[in-house]
């Protein structure tokens, strides 16, 4: 078979593999969920820096979970990370969250040594919070713990994301192929 062939097979083979996970990815969009994408932004008043989970609660269930959040909108990309966030003194952080199915009720707060703090929150009459002083935030729920501690990694977006890596593997196989193959001479 000439060598032009079977680069053309290998590069038609990456190319079939990246508009696969394009077509996954779309699938996943969904234009309805557009209109309960909502933003947050959470301010750092204090001089220390801290992380914090955005927390709801779930309809049906009632349990206690991170906010589902998204890396961007267009297509709604699900966040590996749903919480843990860490703002320097000063600092801010916006969130794009989806309130569907879900009721923005409170931010979890951790210091720097451990300790955790709740700020419940009214979603209804604010999208912005600026937390000035960990000491007057209630001490944490259990549950509010529980969720933060369970919750950390949104697996539904790992197992999406994986067969994104599949060209790349794809490609350096290829390349690697190519160098280790030895050059014939005519």
């Amino acid at each position: 078979m000439p060598r032009f062939l079977v680069s053309l097979a290998r590069l038609l083979l990456v190319a079939a593999g990246v508009l696969l996970c394009l077509a996954l990815l779309l699938l996943n969009f969904n234009p309805l969920a557009l209109s309960f994408q909502t933003t947050l932004v959470v301010s750092n008043g204090t001089d220390v820096p801290f992380t914090f989970t955005p927390l709801g609660i779930a309809e049906g269930s009632g349990a206690v979970r991170p906010l589902p959040r998204f890396v961007m909108s267009g297509p709604l990309l699900p966040a590996v990370r749903l919480g843990r966030f860490e703002i320097g003194p000063g600092g801010q952080k916006s969130i794009m969250y989806d309130r569907d199915d879900i009721r923005f009720s409170s931010i979890l707060v951790r210091d720097a040594h451990g300790g955790f703090r709740e700020l419940p929150v009214d979603a209804a009459s604010a999208a912005e919070f600026r937390i000035e002083s960990l000491d007057v935030l209630p001490a944490a729920t259990p549950d509010a713990i529980a969720a933060e501690q369970a919750y950390f990694l949104n697996w539904h977006a790992l197992i999406l994301y994986l067969p994104l890596t599949g060209p790349l593997w794809l490609a350096l196989a290829w390349y690697l192929g190519r160098r280790m193959t030895p050059a014939t001479s005519s």
